[in-house]
């Protein structure tokens, strides 16, 4: 996460991917989808607004950047298979995009919402990859039309945390000590932001053995 400068002012630009579980370069090919998409929204902002086709051509990009990679690697593509989410947060919108699992939640005016339910393959133990044949089809896209008070990006190690399973509403109970925590705790204090943050993500609830990776983004007034 990071913010670029652009022609039209500063751009929030974040990016998440978690390989997945039954995939040996899984991890490789997180790392390769992100600095791709980070890499190329640097170059791309700077000459053209933000756009949903900006948007789709990153997400091309990052597949071919997963191609490349599985050759380098002597590995079927399969093998880096990775979900994908990213937002970019304009000083007039935000677009958000994702394939796959795990989930983005954006705050207007206090409130909280899923603007793309996580994705579902074939069984609720499956999902889509930004690396599969028809990636570019499957990728959700929105421009949201505002800009948001706080953003998460997050994976599916603590989507079930995060969303009601029943619903996909976000869980307030879960999302608002962290944006609390944000907006409150001064990043340069005794105790930090890490150190409370560490504290919110250890309690017994999330520290089920055999728990999926769990990867968060957090941004509060990025912007202002």
């Amino acid at each position: 996460m990071t913010v670029v400068e652009t022609r039209d002012g500063p751009a929030l630009v974040a990016y998440l991917s978690d390989g997945a579980g039954g995939a040996g370069l899984g991890g490789v090919g997180a790392r390769v989808a992100v600095n791709s998409a980070m890499a190329f929204m640097r170059r791309s902002l700077i000459y053209q607004p933000m756009s949903v086709g900006l948007a789709y051509a990153c997400a091309e990009e990052v597949r071919n950047h997963l191609v490349q990679a599985a050759v380098w690697q002597g590995a079927a593509l399969l093998h880096l298979s990775c979900t994908w989410l990213g937002a970019v947060v304009t000083n007039r919108s935000v677009f958000v995009m994702q394939i796959g699992d795990g989930a983005i939640v954006v705050g207007e005016n206090g409130r909280l919402r899923v603007p793309i339910q996580p994705m579902r393959g074939v069984s609720t133990a499956t999902t889509a990859f930004i690396g599969d044949r028809e990636a570019l089809v499957r990728l959700v896209v929105k421009d949201l039309g505002f800009v948001p008070d706080c953003l998460a990006l997050l994976s599916d190690g603590l989507q079930d945390y995060a969303l009601e399973p029943a619903t996909g509403y976000p869980r307030l109970d879960f999302l608002v000590p962290l944006f609390t925590m944000l907006e409150q705790v001064p990043d340069s204090s005794d105790h930090g932001r890490d150190a409370v943050l560490n504290a919110l993500l250890r309690r017994p609830e999330l520290d089920r053995p055999g728990s999926d990776d769990r990867s968060l983004l957090l941004a509060c007034n990025a912007l202002c």
